[in-house]
């Protein structure tokens, strides 16, 4: 499964309240999707969500860890960079990527 990952420009406006709720909504839903076995509907929920907001981080840490559970080290590379792009005090973001850049070698 190969994803293309944009992002929108730094300067795009923010998203509206309800947007925000809309996204961490589709977040929870694909964690509880993955957490049911279901990873590949879960990674197009995450990829719904960060469609809709690019700059949400969890979007993209989740998608990315869920990428690796997959197989999908590129993709999950990828994911988890853009997460420490737009975050890069997540420790848990760089720990992921970190884990996911030693299963690739």
């Amino acid at each position: 499964m190969q994803h293309e990952f944009e992002t929108r420009a730094s300067g795009s406006a923010p998203p509206d309240g309800q947007a925000i709720v809309d996204v961490m909504q589709m977040i929870l839903r694909a964690e509880a999707f993955h957490g049911a076995g279901q990873s590949h509907v879960a990674c197009e929920i995450l990829l719904c969500a960060v469609a809709i907001e690019p700059r949400a981080t969890r979007a993209w840490k989740d998608l990315g860890a869920i990428l690796h559970t997959m197989g999908e080290i590129d993709d999950a590379i990828s994911a988890l960079e853009q997460a420490l792009l737009l975050d890069p005090s997540d420790s848990d973001a760089a720990t992921d990527l970190e884990l996911v850049r030693s299963s690739a070698a």
